[in-house]
């Protein structure tokens, strides 16, 4: 009795060890966007051509930053704005400034459509390369925002 009464103890003991309480079952590397509940876009997307390289965040906030980067420039161009979602996967960017300074000019709001099957965004009407979801960051090479 003894003897079953140790290997019982050991294997609670073992058991205990390997299982966290109250975890939430939400692997720490999935991105944001994979979190059951939070709209698709959310995260970075990134759309790679020749000689260029153009990242864009969607933040759960309604806020958005994007980075273009081109071989012939020496510094990045970065906007940023708001972003809405007007249909199940249609999404209105506008944006509110460059480089980090405010404008009270907006350009025409930029629609980008949401591909669930193909998991990829495209800007309407574009029929260049989609923005793929990204790990990395939403800053190209040596870009900064100040906003």
């Amino acid at each position: 009795m003894i003897v079953f009464s140790i290997i019982l103890i050991i294997g609670i003991v073992v058991v205990s060890g390997c299982t966290k309480s109250g975890s939430t079952n939400v692997p720490t590397s999935v991105s944001p966007a994979q979190v059951q509940g939070q709209d698709p876009v959310i995260g970075v997307w990134r759309q790679l051509g020749s000689g260029w390289d153009y990242r864009i965040r969607f933040d759960a906030d309604g806020t958005y930053t994007r980075s273009q980067s081109f071989s012939t420039a020496s510094e990045p161009l970065t906007t940023f704005g708001t972003w809405s979602k007007v249909g199940d996967t249609t999404y209105v960017l506008t944006q509110k400034g460059i480089n980090g300074v405010s404008s009270s000019i907006e350009p025409s709001p930029t629609t980008y459509i949401y591909s669930p099957e193909q998991g990829n965004l495209n800007i309407q009407g574009e029929t260049g390369a989609p923005f793929i979801r990204y790990d990395g960051n939403v800053m190209t090479a040596s870009a900064t925002t100040k906003k």
